[in-house]
């Protein structure tokens, strides 16, 4: 019945909300609104009763907007004691409207707006909350479960994570119950509620209520510090088993009830959440380790140490470079074919990371050794092309600029297989772009 009652005030204050009108203000006080409802309930209905003589469909118009006035209020105040009682930071009621929208329902801290001179809060606000910033939020929405994970964020509320847990009726999802987390000041938020409900429970012994409403509240108080006692324990020894604990304490079927559960199911799940970042964090670290290693042994297989050919006074090289990412598929070479000739190599390989490392390893070693054999910059690309095709299933290709120096005369030859036009320093200074025909990059097709 009262998840039935639910969702017919969603679906009403949807159709209706243009009409409703809710004080601003705090705290939050239903109780006027519910006089209302009973006064013309009794005027236009006396002598039926609610949910038996008549169903909350059939009441009038004037009636139906009454009560919806009502029971949006009293929801209001749940989710606010809620949030106080549990010390979250926040909690709410959404649904989505549309694609990447969402409709705060429920929402505790509305924004205001003025009617004939007086304030009220703002109905159903819809809000734009993009996927990408709230990525868990629509995973909880589309699965219709708890994702097992937090939006982690920066707000006005501080340093949260806000869990999210979709809210059936039957078997027909209606929106999320969300609540935002404060990991650093859980202790002190706890503390807080616990010292709110204690200044409640005096304020209900000063005011003197009757006999059964004083028993109702000591009651409720006793299953409120029940959960607050278990909910301090585990802020202070992070032990999830006390989330059996908590569903132990619980087994009705009131609002306490509901929120313990979704209590209980936060801490399991912020647990999961810690230990699975604890794995990834220490992951992370052994692969950095790795890849540190990684791209020392790659920077040692370049030519590094100048000058490189101390007996030749002739010429010069020097040469530097810093991959993209730890480990690449840039490189440079060079080294002498004979005593007379020295090659010169650039070249680079499609893609980053490891798998375009490894490739560069085999790229520089085949042109290499096919250079030392014998032959022009054209001829050695292309055996180094049909070589790589070879079982290339990841498709990778490398661009390749390669040239051989006659070191007696100064005139050399040089072939460029899809790579950028290399750069000649002239006496004057300035420099100039070596242009000539490009061949397809190596490994792009046989031939």
């Amino acid at each position: 019945m009262e998840g039935n009652e639910f969702k017919l005030l969603v679906d009403y204050v949807e159709e209706h909300q243009d009409e409703i009108r809710l004080p601003a203000g705090e705290p939050i006080d239903y109780e006027p609104q519910y006089k209302h409802f009973e006064e013309l309930f009794l005027k236009k209905l006396s002598g039926k009763t609610l949910g038996m003589d008549i169903g909350i469909e059939d009441l009038d118009p004037e009636v139906k907007l009454a009560y919806a006035e009502y029971r949006l209020n009293y929801w209001r105040a749940v989710f606010e004691e809620a949030k106080e009682s549990f010390g979250l930071k926040y909690a709410y009621f959404i649904y989505p409207s549309s694609e990447d929208h969402m409709i705060y329902f429920i929402d505790p801290a509305p924004e205001e707006t003025e009617i004939d001179g007086e304030k009220y809060i703002v109905i159903n606000l819809d809000i734009y909350e993009d996927p990408a910033k709230f990525p868990v939020m629509w995973e909880a929405w589309e699965s219709g479960k708890n994702p097992g994970v937090f939006d982690e964020m920066n707000n006005e509320f501080g340093h949260v994570y806000t869990a999210y847990s979709p809210l059936w009726v039957g078997d027909e999802k209606i929106g999320m119950i969300c609540a935002d987390i404060s990991v650093d000041a859980v202790d002190k938020a706890i503390a807080t509620a616990v010292a709110s409900q204690v200044a409640g429970s005096l304020l209900v012994l000063i005011i003197g209520l009757i006999l059964i409403g004083f028993i109702t509240k000591k009651v409720f108080i006793n299953r409120i510090v029940q959960l607050e006692s278990s909910v301090v324990k585990y802020g202070k020894e992070k032990d999830d088993s006390i989330a059996k604990t908590i569903l132990e304490q619980e087994n009705g079927s009131d609002e306490i009830t509901s929120l313990s559960d979704h209590f209980a199911g936060m801490i399991v799940e912020l647990k999961d959440y810690m230990t699975n970042l604890q794995k990834v964090t220490a992951e992370k670290e052994r692969i950095g380790a790795e890849l540190n290693v990684a791209t020392q042994i790659q920077a040692d297989m370049l030519p590094r140490i100048f000058p490189l050919f101390s007996n030749n006074t002739e010429f010069g090289l020097f040469a530097t470079m810093d991959p993209a990412k730890e480990v690449g598929g840039d490189f440079y070479d060079f080294f002498l074919v004979d005593e007379d000739h020295i090659a010169l190599v650039v070249a680079d390989v499609s893609g980053k990371g490891v798998p375009a490392a490894l490739f560069m390893v085999i790229a520089k070693t085949l042109i290499k050794n096919r250079t030392i054999m014998g032959g022009g910059p054209a001829e050695v690309l292309t055996e180094v092309n049909n070589q790589l095709c070879e079982g290339n299933e990841a498709e990778l290709f490398v661009t390749v600029w390669l040239a051989i120096i006659d070191l007696n005369t100064g005139k050399g030859v040089a072939a460029n297989a899809g790579h950028e036009h290399p750069a000649i320093r002239r006496k004057d200074g300035k420099f100039e772009l070596i242009e000539y025909k490009h061949s397809p990059a190596v490994a792009t097709m046989e031939g």
